[in-house]
């Protein structure tokens, strides 16, 4: 029974990716409510303005929504379940922030959430850890946007995975509102290997654990662009919006160490447009 509802599972994601890629014109035909690029933010959109920004030296902020652009949206559905379930939980933890010179350190990276789930099922998350050695980087004030002049690099874990989700190369911004309690919106771009996808397999719901170049593959999305600049595209591109609250009071500096019980096998098939 459990094969039979895998491979079911397996014709319905196959049936959306086929609705959603390119049709040999040039065109797509994105499955409705599948389009996240029209609901994306206007990445040029100016700086808005802060005069009473406060010191934000110790404050965390849990991304509460990730829309990606690029390389495709496919998963934000999936995304969106596990913050929802706090099995994906992104921290920004302002280390420093000099408010008179406009400057700030940074950290980032994924989370371990504990948590304490009711009987109807409402979720209290009670601590944050990081799970691996978060991305350190500096960063500067314009208004209300931060900003970082050095492409960084940046993983992402959940309980789904079997492995970092590395994508490197982000530049972008991120805007917070006046009092600096939530991250309005933020715009990273970046990119991810394709050999970083080959050994990256997720659960995905209604069909269990696959494997993410395979599902790449399967939507004929191919790398497309050349993050070393040696004339090969060998990267997806990512790009995509998040957007946060501020929640320092659960954060807790000792980090608790990923692990993960999902096997995965390599997928070293050829991607074809």
């Amino acid at each position: 029974m459990k094969k039979v509802l895998f491979l079911v599972g397996l014709w319905c994601i196959a049936g959306v990716l086929a609705c959603s890629t390119d049709d040999g014109d040039g065109s797509s035909d994105v499955t409705a409510g599948m389009d996240a690029a029209s609901e994306m933010v206007n990445e040029d959109l100016p700086p808005p303005q802060c005069p009473t920004l406060p010191d934000m030296t110790g404050r965390v902020f849990r991304i509460t929504s990730l829309k990606a652009k690029d390389p495709t949206d496919l998963m934000n559905d999936v995304w969106a379940t596990d913050i929802a379930d706090y099995e994906l939980a992104i921290l920004f933890h302002v280390v420093e922030h000099d408010l008179a010179a406009g400057t700030a350190k940074l950290r980032v990276t994924s989370a371990t959430v504990e948590k304490d789930i009711a009987e109807d099922g409402t979720i209290t998350p009670l601590k944050y850890n990081y799970m691996l050695d978060p991305a350190v980087f500096n960063a500067y004030f314009d208004g209300c946007r931060i900003s970082w002049d050095e492409p960084i690099a940046l993983d992402i874990v959940t309980a789904t995975i079997s492995k970092p989700f590395h994508v490197s190369g982000i530049t972008g911004f991120c805007d917070i509102n006046e009092d600096g309690t939530k991250i309005l919106h933020s715009w990273l771009s970046g990119s991810i290997r394709e050999t970083e996808a080959q050994d990256l397999c997720m659960t995905l719901p209604g069909v269990g654990v696959a494997n993410f170049h395979w599902f790449m593959n399967l939507a004929k999305i191919c790398p497309d662009y050349d993050a070393d600049g040696d004339g090969t595209a060998e990267s997806y591109k990512f790009s995509g919006e998040l957007s946060g609250v501020e929640e320092t009071e659960l954060f807790d500096e000792e980090i608790v160490p990923f692990t993960t019980d999902i096997e995965c096998k390599p997928d070293l098939e050829l991607c074809k447009p």
